[in-house]
């Protein structure tokens, strides 16, 4: 993964190495770019190459092995996901949630508003924020039925996307 130190806006090993290149300055690829050059790397040249301790490809020695020890998934699938959300801790307001600028906003909240006082932890996805909040970036302990109305929610969005972009290129 050293070649990581060759994008734009790397940190380098250590401040040594870095020395007077601001990696801010020079940062050029966004998060989705970057997560996509590290999984093409990793499968593409990674698991290919020789592996020096394995003096083999590390994708030979997965296959060699992958029957050997069952498959173990997780019984709460989206429990999981959630488990490695960003989060912030927020308090739910007549409003809504407030986060980053958004107002999340949904029937299923209405119940909770005047319960509780405290401060709420807030599951997100920083990838995922599009032009608002989804059920699933604060998840709630509603399982299922958010999963489900988080999907509406992204074919909604992209379809809005899409009609908007088509109004500007008209």
């Amino acid at each position: 993964m050293g070649r990581l130190h060759l994008l734009p806006g790397t940190t380098f090993s250590n401040e040594q190495d870095r020395g007077e290149y601001d990696p801010e300055r020079h940062a050029a690829l966004s998060l989705r770019e970057l997560e996509r050059y590290i999984a093409l790397d990793i499968v593409g040249s990674y698991h290919q190459s020789i592996h020096s301790s394995l003096s083999r490809p590390p994708l030979a020695v997965w296959h060699d092995h992958e029957g050997d020890i069952p498959l173990r998934l997780p019984e709460d699938r989206l429990q999981f996901w959630v488990n490695f959300l960003s989060d912030q801790e927020r308090t739910l307001r007549p409003t809504g949630i407030h986060l980053f600028d958004m107002r999340y906003w949904s029937a299923a909240l209405s119940a909770d508003v005047r319960r509780t006082n405290r401060r709420l932890l807030v599951k997100y996805d920083p990838r995922d924020m599009l032009a608002n909040l989804t059920p699933a970036d604060v998840y709630h302990g509603r399982g299922e039925k958010i999963l489900k109305m988080r999907e509406e929610i992204k074919k909604q969005t992209i379809r809005k996307g899409r009609l908007q972009h088509q109004a500007a290129a008209a």
